[in-house]
């Protein structure tokens, strides 16, 4: 999960591989091994000066948007707990 501006909400990290609309601020992103469309709007030169988003960018995806940027130690951890998460449920390990 991550908190973002006084709000809560699971994010799942996920890596911007191309912006093929930068008008429409659309991306295709990697997530879980798949491709999807995800909106960068609230991103775009918004971060505190680190300008606009970019393929490689890795970023926290929730409802197909992206709503931080995010380090690749970040999406690891993530990965790792949501795992975990996975595994109680369906009584794994």
């Amino acid at each position: 999960m991550v908190a973002s501006q006084n709000h809560t909400y699971l994010g799942i990290p996920a890596q911007i591989l191309a912006i093929p609309d930068p008008a429409a601020h659309i991306a295709t992103l990697l997530l879980s091994g798949a491709r999807r469309g995800i909106v960068i709007s609230l991103l775009d030169g918004d971060e505190g000066g680190e300008g606009e988003i970019a393929v490689g960018d890795r970023v926290m995806a929730h409802a197909r948007f992206a709503m931080s940027r995010s380090s690749g130690a970040e999406a690891r951890e993530t990965l790792a707990i949501l795992q975990e998460m996975s595994d109680v449920f369906l009584g794994v390990g």
